[in-house]
């Protein structure tokens, strides 16, 4: 049977949604108790919502420190070079999402740093001074991943030079 045969017409029909109103008292009550809240924070929200990401940003940048809770370092070094000299492709994809993972999080760190340290004033001169190590340790930690993936990148398109 075709579709020509079946007696179907169409027919519009206003699909109008009802207007929202907030006619529970439980939403009523809801609505202004938020309005007070945000009222009430002003300018304080912005800067605990500033202070908030600085710790996410600093909890993502330390998160691969439990790696070395669970591994030794001169194994973790190992491994390192291990996929950039012998590694395959997906030990090399590996250590391009770990490097991007890094430099991710030192960018988030210092973009969060002087969002804060603007609203700080003299308080976001010792922000920056004590975020300042964390960034230096964030390009240590990129080094330490580009290199072995720019060498291993190297001897997989030139196997001669292995």
């Amino acid at each position: 049977m075709s579709d020509d045969a079946l007696p179907l017409r169409g027919e519009k029909v206003s699909m109008v949604p009802p207007p929202f109103s907030g006619g529970s008292p439980w939403t009523a009550a809801a609505s202004s108790a938020l309005g007070l809240v945000k009222a009430a924070a002003g300018w304080r929200e912005s800067a605990i919502w500033a202070a908030l990401s600085f710790c996410g940003a600093i909890g993502c940048w330390a998160a691969p420190a439990l790696l070395l809770h669970r591994y030794p370092p001169a194994q973790l070094l190992d491994a390192l070079v291990g996929s950039s000299v012998r590694g395959s492709n997906d030990e090399l994809l590996a250590l391009s999402l770990l490097l991007a993972y890094v430099v991710a999080s030192g960018l988030l760190v210092g973009s969060t740093t002087a969002r804060l340290a603007r609203r700080l004033g003299w308080g976001g001169v010792a922000l920056r001074l004590a975020a300042a190590p964390l960034i230096a340790l964030s390009l240590a930690a990129t080094m330490a991943a580009a290199i072995p993936l720019f060498i291993g990148v190297l001897i997989r398109c030139f196997p001669a030079l292995l």
